[in-house]
């Protein structure tokens, strides 16, 4: 009896300890992962480490404040919805300071008000091993989440005023 109350607080120690190394350190989560499994680490253990990067490049850049103003003026320089930036190209235009220390993969100036900004995804490794995340700045004030999106099996959530996070 004693062996088995032993065992079982030994297996709620160490999955508090995962629980709070999750927490606090994603990216030794997911290493701490890689020493049991072969397989890619989950996307929510990923996007856990995505948003704490996305919340200190976006505080590098100078905020939120930053970041939409400079995705305004890309707007109203782009209103026709041609502009797109792809990190793998030319980086042909250049990208203000805000948006460039955002390290974005893919920046589109899309038709309805909308500069998205992909961050993760796929087209970073070449394979499912990175969950896609981006951010959705709205540029048009009479465009709403509630129109049709441009990815429909996304979850979106709201960051700041006018900004969406995208997964």
């Amino acid at each position: 009896m004693k062996k088995w109350i032993f065992i079982s607080i030994g297996l709620v120690v160490v999955l508090s300890l995962i629980a709070w190394l999750v927490q606090q350190k994603p990216g030794q989560a997911i290493a701490f992962y890689h020493l049991f499994s072969m397989e890619e680490p989950p996307f929510w253990l990923q996007r856990i480490e995505q948003r704490q990067e996305v919340r200190a490049r976006v505080q590098a850049a100078g905020g939120w404040d930053a970041v939409r103003r400079e995705c305004l003026q890309l707007w109203q320089t782009n209103q026709d919805g041609g502009m797109v930036w792809n990190k793998f190209q030319t980086n042909q235009p250049a990208l203000p300071p805000a948006l460039a220390a955002l390290r974005p993969m893919f920046v589109n100036a899309t038709s309805p008000g909308i500069i998205d900004i992909t961050l993760y995804g796929m087209g970073e490794t070449g394979h499912r091993g990175q969950a896609g995340y981006g951010l959705w700045v709205f540029c048009d004030v009479s465009t709403n989440l509630a129109e049709p999106r441009r990815y429909p099996n996304c979850t979106y959530h709201k960051l700041s005023d006018n900004v969406y996070e995208y997964y």
